[in-house]
C-alpha cells in the first residue's frame, strides 16, 4: 500500500473534516499535515522550505486547499491525488476557473449523486471517471437507539453557524411552530443576533456542540431537520437516522440518495415556505419508526475505505 498523507486546512481541526482526517491517520498510519489558508502564510512555508514533497497517495480534505496548493505551484504529478469536494462555494468566474484545476486529480470524492452530476455538467464528461460518490458515514457502534423516551414533537438541528445553514429560516421555523420543541446543537452561534432571537422563544434550547453528546441528543429528539441552502451531506442526518430519528432535508447534498433508501426521510425545497416546513414536521409525526437496516450502507469504516481507495476487505 502506498504511503498516505492527509492534508487539512487550519480551522477544520474541530469539525467533521478534522475528525475524518484524524481517523484516516490512525487507521492507516498516515501523515497528517495542517496548512494555513492565507496565501502569505503558505508562501512563507514554501520560501523557508517548511513544506512537504508530494509522494505516495495524497488525500486533500477540501477543494479550496487543493486550489491554493496548486496556485502555489506544488507539483502533484508524481503521486496519486484524492480531493474531497465538500460543496460549491459559488459560481463566479474565479470559482469556475478554480474548478478547472480538478481535472488534474486522480479522484474527486463527493458525498452525493447530485453533486457528482453537477460537477460533471460544469467540467465536462471527461471528468466523470474521476468523480466518485462516497456517502457516509456514521459510527454505527456509537450512533444507535437507546432505551430512552422521545418526545414526539421534539426537533433537533445540528449546525455550525454559517449563512448557508439559513439561521434566519431556523428562527422563522422555531417562531412559527410553537407546538414543537426545538434544540440547536451548534458551534459558532454565541455572538450572533440569530441566537439572541432564538433564545427568546420558549420552545427553543441551545446546546454548544460536543460530539460526545450527539447520540444522546438524537435519542431525545424525534425529528432531525436541516434547512441549509447548500450541503455536501449533511453527515449529521446519517447519524440522526442511525439513532432512530425521522429526517427532514432541503433538496441539497445527498438528500435524494437517502430518500431512495429510507422512508424516514422527507425532502423539502431549498428556501422552503413556512407551510412546506410545517407540513413536513407534521408528516414526520405519522411516519413509522426508522428502518435501521438501511444505515448499514453508511458504515463509517466502509466510508473511510472508499474515500481513500482501500480494498473492501482491508481491516483497520
Amino acid at each position: 500500500m502506498k504511503n498516505i498523507t492527509v492534508l487539512l486546512k487550519r480551522g477544520n481541526q474541530n469539525w467533521i473534516l478534522g475528525a475524518w482526517a484524524k481517523d484516516i491517520r490512525h487507521a492507516v498510519d498516515a501523515k497528517l499535515l495542517y496548512f494555513p489558508m492565507k496565501k502569505r502564510q503558505l508562501w512563507t512555508l514554501i520560501k523557508f522550505k517548511l513544506f512537504f514533497r508530494p509522494e505516495g497517495k495524497i488525500v486533500i480534505m477540501h477543494q479550496e486547499l487543493f486550489y491554493l496548493l496548486k496556485k502555489a505551484s506544488i507539483d502533484f504529478n508524481n503521486c496519486e491525488t484524492i480531493v474531497w469536494y465538500t460543496h460549491h462555494r459559488g459560481f463566479s468566474d474565479s470559482d469556475l476557473k478554480n474548478m478547472q484545476l480538478l481535472k488534474s486529480v486522480d479522484k474527486i470524492a463527493v458525498a452525493s449523486t447530485q453533486l457528482k452530476n453537477d460537477l460533471v455538467s460544469r467540467l465536462g464528461f471527461e471528468i466523470e471517471r474521476a468523480v466518485k460518490v462516497v456517502i457516509g458515514g456514521a459510527d454505527l457502534s456509537y450512533f444507535k437507539p437507546l432505551n430512552s423516551t422521545r418526545k414526539i414533537r421534539s426537533v433537533i438541528f445540528t449546525a455550525r453557524f454559517a449563512d448557508r445553514k439559513r439561521p434566519d429560516l431556523i428562527f422563522r421555523t422555531v417562531l412559527e411552530n410553537t407546538e414543537f420543541d426545538f434544540t440547536l446543537h451548534g458551534k459558532g452561534w454565541e455572538k450572533s443576533c440569530h441566537l439572541e432571537n432564538l433564545k427568546r422563544c420558549n420552545n427553543f434550547h441551545y446546546i454548544e456542540f460536543n460530539f460526545e453528546n450527539s447520540n444522546f441528543l438524537y435519542n431525545q429528539a424525534n425529528i432531525f431537520i436541516s434547512l441549509s441552502d447548500n450541503e455536501g451531506g449533511p453527515i449529521p442526518a446519517l447519524e440522526a437516522l442511525a439513532a432512530g430519528c425521522k429526517v427532514i432535508l432541503t433538496d441539497t447534498g445527498f438528500a435524494r440518495d437517502l430518500k431512495k433508501l429510507s422512508n424516514s426521510v422527507i425532502i423539502i425545497p431549498t428556501n422552503p415556505t413556512s407551510i412546506e416546513v410545517n407540513q413536513a414536521l407534521n408528516e414526520c409525526l405519522n411516519l413509522s419508526d426508522s428502518d435501521l437496516s438501511v444505515i448499514e450502507n453508511f458504515d463509517y469504516d466502509r466510508f473511510l475505505r472508499e474515500m481513500i481507495d482501500l480494498p473492501y476487505d482491508y481491516k483497520f
